[in-house]
C-alpha cells in the first residue's frame, strides 16, 4: 500500500514539476508501440498470405493428383490376390509416368486420355473386346476392370496436369540416392512424392498460421501498452488542470478572508468584516457564508468610507522630505 502511495505522489509530483519530460516520455512509449502494433499487425497479415498460399498449393496438387488416392489403395489389394496383374498394372503406370508426352493439338490430346487401357493385351481383336465386356458384365467389379478404370483417370489427369506430374518425377529422383534425372520413376515413388508435398504443405501452412496468431497477441500487447502511454498523458493534463484549479481557489481564499490585505497594510480588515456578517448565524449558516465566499457568490454590501485625519506637521514633514530629496 505505501508503495503503490509513494508512486502515486511521485507521478503527481513529476506530472507538475517536470510536465513537458514527462509527457514527452510517456508520447514517446505511446508513439514506439504504436509503431510495433501496426508492424505486428502487418506480419500476421503477411503469415495468413504465407499459409494461404499452401493451404492452396496443397489443394491444388490433392485436386489435380486425386486419383491416386483410389489407384494406390487397388494397386495394394491386386497385390495381394492377383501379383502378375499388379506387375502388368505398374508397368502400363511407368510407362505413362515416364513417357515424353508432346502433343501437337488438342485432338491429339484428347484422343491419348480416352484411349482404352489393355492391362493384358487381351482386348485386341473384336472377340477379345466381346470377352472383356462379358466379363465385366458378369462380374462388373473384378480387379482387372477396376484397376483399368483407375489408371485411365490418372492417365487424363496425368495429362492435364503435366507439369504437376513432371516436378513430382524431379523430387522423387532426387530423393533416390543415384539423382539421375533419366531413372525412371515408379508409381510408388510419384504417390510417395505426392503425399510428402502434402504433408509439407499442411506442416507450413500450419506454423503460418500459429505465426500469424503470435504476431497478433504481439499486436495486442502493443496496442495496450499504447493505450497505457496515452492515459498517463491524459492523467498528467488532469493533474496540472486540478492544481492549477487549487491554486486559484486558495488564491481567491486568501483574497476573500482578508490574508492578502493584511499583508499589504491596506487598512482593511476583511477578518473583522466577516466577524461581523457571521454574528448571530448558526455553525450551518456559517459553513454556507464561507463556501459562498470561496466560491465567488455572496453578495458583498457597500462598506461606509471612513474619514481619517492626518496631523498637520505630520504632512508638512512629508513634504518637505519629499522636497529635499
Amino acid at each position: 500500500m505505501t508503495e503503490n502511495v509513494s508512486k502515486e505522489e511521485k507521478f503527481q509530483h513529476d506530472a507538475f514539476i517536470n510536465h513537458e519530460k514527462f509527457e514527452k516520455q510517456y508520447e514517446s512509449i505511446s508513439e514506439y508501440d504504436q509503431n510495433m502494433a501496426a508492424f505486428s499487425e502487418r506480419t500476421a497479415a503477411s503469415h495468413a498470405d504465407t499459409s494461404k498460399h499452401f493451404l492452396q498449393e496443397g489443394f491444388k496438387l490433392k485436386e489435380n493428383t486425386s486419383s491416386m488416392e483410389k489407384l494406390s489403395v487397388l494397386l495394394e489389394q491386386v497385390r495381394q490376390s492377383d501379383p502378375k496383374l499388379a506387375q502388368q498394372a505398374e508397368q502400363y503406370l511407368s510407362d505413362i509416368i515416364n513417357k515424353d508426352w508432346d502433343f501437337s493439338s488438342k485432338y491429339s490430346q484428347d484422343k491419348e486420355k480416352n484411349k482404352e487401357v489393355d492391362l493384358d493385351g487381351s482386348k485386341r481383336g473384336f472377340w477379345g473386346k466381346l470377352k472383356n465386356k462379358a466379363k465385366n458384365f458378369i462380374k462388373p467389379n473384378n480387379n482387372k476392370s477396376m484397376l483399368e478404370s483407375a489408371i485411365a483417370d490418372f492417365k487424363r489427369q496425368a495429362i492435364d496436369n503435366p507439369q504437376e506430374i513432371e516436378n513430382l518425377k524431379i523430387h522423387a529422383r532426387s530423393s533416390e540416392k543415384s539423382g539421375n534425372s533419366s531413372e525412371k520413376v515408379s508409381f510408388s515413388q510419384l504417390f510417395s512424392q505426392r503425399n510428402e508435398f502434402l504433408d509439407q504443405y499442411n506442416a507450413e501452412s500450419s506454423r503460418a498460421r500459429a505465426d500469424k496468431e503470435r504476431s497478433l497477441q504481439k499486436a495486442e500487447d502493443y496496442n495496450k501498452s499504447a493505450q497505457n502511454a496515452q492515459q498517463n498523458i491524459d492523467k498528467i493534463h488532469e493533474i496540472r488542470d486540478k492544481t492549477a484549479q487549487e491554486i486559484e481557489l486558495r488564491s481567491m481564499a486568501r483574497e476573500t478572508s482578508g490574508i492578502k490585505d493584511i499583508q499589504a497594510n491596506t487598512g482593511i480588515d476583511r477578518l473583522a468584516d466577516k466577524a461581523k456578517a457571521m454574528e448571530g448565524m448558526t455553525p450551518e449558516q456559517r459553513l454556507a457564508y464561507r463556501m459562498s465566499l470561496l466560491r465567488g457568490t455572496s453578495k458583498e454590501e457597500a462598506k461606509p468610507v471612513v474619514k481619517r485625519e492626518m496631523d498637520s506637521n505630520i504632512m508638512k514633514k512629508t513634504i518637505e522630505g519629499k522636497t529635499y530629496s
